[in-house]
């Protein structure tokens, strides 16, 4: 999977595996043969096409910091 996403995928992205083409309406057959393969595994990737450093300790707590503030936002607005 990493060779054809190297060979096919320029930007940064985000892909959802076994996923369904959302320009078209599927056929009954084909939506079914959709939810099988899903069935069998899915999931979900987080791509840098030209790799990168592994994560600084800096950056896991400012990614722990923001993520706990933005719940902590949104909680506050649903009361």
């Amino acid at each position: 999977m990493l060779a054809a996403h190297k060979s096919n995928v320029t930007e940064p992205s985000l892909c959802f595996f076994r996923g369904m083409d959302m320009t078209k309406k599927p056929t009954d057959a084909e939506d079914a043969a959709w939810t099988a393969k899903y069935k069998t595994g899915h999931g979900l990737i987080l791509f840098h096409p030209s790799g990168g450093e592994p994560m600084e300790p800096k950056q896991l707590v400012v990614e722990c910091v923001t993520t706990f503030g933005l719940n902590v936002s949104l909680l506050g607005e649903s009361q």
